[in-house]
C-alpha cells in the first residue's frame, strides 16, 4: 500500500503508514504517540519548505517605526512571503541588500513603504519609515502547530502529505539505527523537495 493510494489523510492513517514502512506495525519500537509527534514536526518542517499553508494579516505601521516584532503580532507566522500597501506589492529584500543600497536607511522617512525584509523569525523591517500611520497586508507561511490526535486531518494539502510521510519515516529509521534506507529516503526527499519548488 502506498500513501498515494490512501483515501483519507488523517494523522492516524499516516501513523499506521510510517510504522508499516519501518516494519513496526505493532508499535514495539516506536509508540503511536511518538510517531504522531514526529509527524507533527515533519508537517511543520515540510510546510516551511513548501509554503503550502499560508494566511494573511494586517499590520498597522506607526510613524517613525522601522522594525516590528512579527511574532508578537502574528503568533503563527513563520516566513513573510508578500507584503502589500494599498494593493501594491512591496519589494522583498534582505537586510544586507538594504544596507548596501542606502547607508542612511535607518533615518529615511517617506510617505509610502517600498520594501520589506524579515530579520530572523521574529522581526520585520518596513522601509522607509513613514510619517503617518498606515496598514500593510502581509501574506505569510503559517506555523501549523502540533497535531492533537490521530483522528485529526493533516493540515497540508494531499500532494504534500507524502513528503511528511517520507521525512517521518526517515526519522524513525534513524532512531532505530537503520541508516542505509534512511539516507536513501532523505536523498529522495531532497529531490522531491527540489521538484516541488520547481513547480
Amino acid at each position: 500500500m502506498d500513501i498515494f493510494d490512501l483515501m483519507t489523510t488523517t494523522a492516524g492513517v499516516i501513523v499506521t503508514e510510517i510504522l508499516r514502512r519501518v516494519r513496526d506495525e505493532a508499535g514495539a519500537g516506536h509508540s503511536r504517540s511518538f510517531a504522531l509527534d514526529i509527524i507533527s514536526h515533519a508537517q511543520r518542517i515540510i510546510n516551511r519548505f513548501t509554503g503550502s499553508v499560508t494566511t494573511t494579516g494586517t499590520l498597522t505601521l506607526r510613524p517613525k517605526k522601522l522594525i516590528y516584532d512579527l511574532t508578537g503580532i502574528f503568533t503563527d507566522a513563520l516566513i513573510v512571503t508578500e507584503a502589500a500597501y494599498r494593493g501594491e506589492e512591496l519589494v522583498k529584500t534582505n537586510f544586507q541588500f538594504l544596507k548596501n543600497v542606502d547607508i542612511s536607511w535607518p533615518r529615511s522617512i517617506q510617505g509610502e513603504p517600498q520594501v520589506f525584509a524579515q530579520i530572523g523569525l521574529d522581526l520585520l523591517l518596513i522601509y522607509p519609515v513613514l510619517v503617518d500611520p498606515a496598514t500593510v497586508t502581509l501574506t505569510y507561511i503559517k506555523d501549523l502547530g502540533l497535531i492533537p490526535g490521530e483522528d485529526q486531518d493533516m493540515s497540508l494539502p494531499d500532494h504534500a502529505v507524502p513528503l511528511v510521510s517520507d521525512l517521518s519515516t526517515a526519522v524513525l529509521l534513524i532512531r532505530q539505527r537503520d541508516f542505509k534506507p534512511a539516507v536513501e529516503l532523505i536523498q529522495k526527499l531532497q529531490k522531491d523537495l527540489g521538484d516541488y519548488r520547481d513547480e
